[in-house]
C-alpha cells in the first residue's frame, strides 16, 4: 500500500512541475494574442496559479512527511522563496506575477500540508480496520483517544498530539487475586486487575505527553494505582477526584501491562519534604519501595548518601530481593561489619552483579559519601543494556534545571556528594525516560 501511494506522490509533484512549466509557457502563446496585461491581471494569475501548485506541493510533502515518520511540521517541509522560484521559473516572469504567485502558494501550502498529513493517519486507520479481525481495539492516533474497558470501570486516555504514529490498544479485566507474597503484608487489594494491551508491530508507544489512567473507586485513604512488573508493584502517584482515582503515566516508551488499586496500610507521610523542591518525586519512590525515610518520620532530603544506602536503593529498585540472598549472607570484604542485615544482601547482590567493588585495601566502606561521579559510573553498569550506558550526570543536571529551575552541585564538580533529593529525582527520570 505504501509502495503505491509513494507513486502516486511521486506522480503529484511531476504534475505540478508540468504545471508551471505550462504557466512559463503561457507568455509565449499570449505574446501571439495580446502582448500587455494589466498590472491587475498580473496578480490575479499569480496568485490563482501559486494556489494551485501550492496545494498540490502541500499535499504530496504532507503524504511524504508523514510515510517517513517525520513530525507534522510545515514549516521544516516548505520551500524558500529562492528555491520555490528557481524550482517554478518564476525569475522569467514579470516581478508582481512573481510577487503574487508567491503569496499565493505559501497561504494554501500549510492547510494542504496539514490536511494531507492527517489522512496519512486515515488510510493507516483504513488499513488497520480491513485487516484486523478484532475490533475490539481503540485506535489512538495523533488526535488522542479514551480507551476504556468493557465494563467501564478503567480508561486511559491520550491527550492530542501524545503519539504521532497510529496504535491500537485495549484494556481487559482479570479475574486475577494477588497473593499474599505479592502484596507483603502491606497493601490490600482493592480492585480487579486490569491489563492494558499495545497492539502494533513493535508492541509498544512513543508517547510525547503523559497519559491519565482512570479507575472507578470509592474508599478510604492511602490509595494508589500500582503497577504489576517481574520486580513487583511500582506505585503511581494517585489522585482522589470524585468517584475516580487517577494516576499520570509518564513515560516516554509505554508498553501497557497490568494495573491495580491497593490500598497502602503502612505508608504514613513524611514531615520534611513539603517545601523540597524534588518532593512529588521522593513521595513517588517512597511509596513504590525505591528509597526510604527514617524511623522518625522525616526523609532528609538534602543529606548525603552514604556507599551503602546507595547499594539499598538499588537493591529496591533493580528488585534484587528476588535473589532470595540470605539474611546472613557472607560479604567478603574487610569492613564488612559495619553492613546491617539490608546492607549486606544489597552490597552481595551489587558485586555478584558486577555492579560496585571495593577498595584495593579489600574494603568497601560502606559509610563514605557517594559522589555524583561514582553514581554516572553505577548507572552507565546498570542501564548498560537499557540504552544508557553513556549516561552522564549533566543528563539530569539539564532536566532538574529545566523542570525544577535547581542548579546541581555536581554541574561545577562531580567530586561533590550527591543528596537524597537528587537520588530519587534520578531515579524518578531513569525509569521515566530521559
Amino acid at each position: 500500500m505504501k509502495r503505491i501511494i509513494g507513486v502516486l506522490l511521486i506522480f503529484c509533484m511531476a504534475i505540478s512541475v508540468t504545471y508551471a512549466s505550462s504557466i512559463e509557457n503561457e507568455e509565449d502563446y499570449g505574446e501571439t494574442t495580446e502582448k500587455t496585461i494589466s498590472l491587475a491581471d498580473d496578480n490575479s494569475a499569480g496568485d490563482e496559479s501559486g494556489k494551485q501548485v501550492g496545494a498540490i506541493d502541500g499535499t504530496a510533502q504532507g503524504k511524504i512527511d508523514f510515510y517517513e515518520g517525520k513530525s507534522n511540521d510545515y514549516k521544516r517541509a516548505l520551500m524558500s522563496d529562492e528555491q520555490i522560484i528557481k524550482k517554478y521559473s518564476l525569475d522569467k516572469e514579470v516581478e508582481d506575477y512573481r510577487k503574487s504567485f508567491l503569496a499565493g502558494y505559501k497561504s494554501v501550502y500549510q492547510e494542504s500540508y496539514k490536511t494531507a498529513y492527517r489522512e496519512g493517519f486515515n488510510t493507516e486507520v483504513m488499513e488497520s480496520t480491513y485487516n484486523s479481525s478484532d475490533v475490539s481495539y481503540t485506535l489512538v492516533t495523533m488526535d488522542g483517544a479514551t480507551v476504556t474497558s468493557d465494563d467501564s470501570v478503567v480508561s486511559i486516555i491520550f491527550e492530542e498530539g501524545a503519539v504521532y504514529l497510529q496504535n491500537n490498544v485495549r484494556i481487559d479485566k482479570k479475574n486475577t487475586k494477588l497473593t499474599t507474597e505479592d502484596l507483603k503484608n502491606r497493601y490490600i487489594q482493592a480492585s480487579n486487575v486490569y491489563n492494558v494491551q499495545v497492539k502494533n508491530e513493535e508492541g509498544y508507544m512513543n508517547v510525547y505527553k503523559p497519559s491519565t489512567l482512570n479507575f472507578k473507586y470509592i474508599g478510604g485513604e492511602n490509595v494508589g494505582v500500582y503497577k504489576i512488573t517481574e520486580t513487583g508493584l511500582m506505585y503511581y502517584a494517585s489522585e482522589i477526584n470524585g468517584s475516580l482515582i487517577e494516576c499520570e503515566i509518564d513515560e516516554r516508551t509505554f508498553k501497557g501491562g497490568d494495573y491495580v488499586v491497593l490500598i497502602d496500610k503502612s505508608y504514613k507521610g513524611l514531615s520534611d519534604i513539603d517545601d523540597n523542591w524534588a518532593k512529588d518525586e521522593i513521595n513517588l519512590m517512597v511509596k513504590r519501595g525505591w528509597v526510604s525515610g527514617y524511623e522518625d518520620g522525616s526523609f532528609r532530603p538534602n543529606e548525603k548518601i552514604t556507599r551503602a544506602e546507595y547499594a539499598v536503593m538499588l537493591y529496591n529498585m533493580l528488585g534484587w530481593y528476588n535473589y532470595g540472598v540470605a539474611d546472613n549472607v557472607q560479604v567478603y570484604f574487610s569492613d564488612a561489619n559495619m553492613l546491617g542485615m539490608w546492607g549486606r544482601k544489597a552490597v552481595y547482590v551489587a558485586v555478584v552483579e558486577g555492579i560496585i567493588t571495593g577498595y584495593p585495601d579489600g574494603s568497601f566502606r560502606p559509610n563514605n559519601k557517594i559522589t555524583y561521579q561514582e553514581v554516572e559510573w553505577l548507572v552507565q553498569r546498570v542501564y548498560k543494556n537499557k540504552g544508557y550506558s553513556n549516561f552522564v550526570w549533566e543528563d539530569i543536571a539539564q532536566i532538574m534545571m529545566d523542570e525544577k529551575g535547581v542548579i546541581s552541585k555536581g554541574i561545577t564538580d562531580k567530586r561533590n556528594y550527591i543528596t537524597r533529593n537528587e537520588v530519587a529525582y534520578m531515579f524518578y527520570i531513569l525509569n521515566r525516560g530521559l
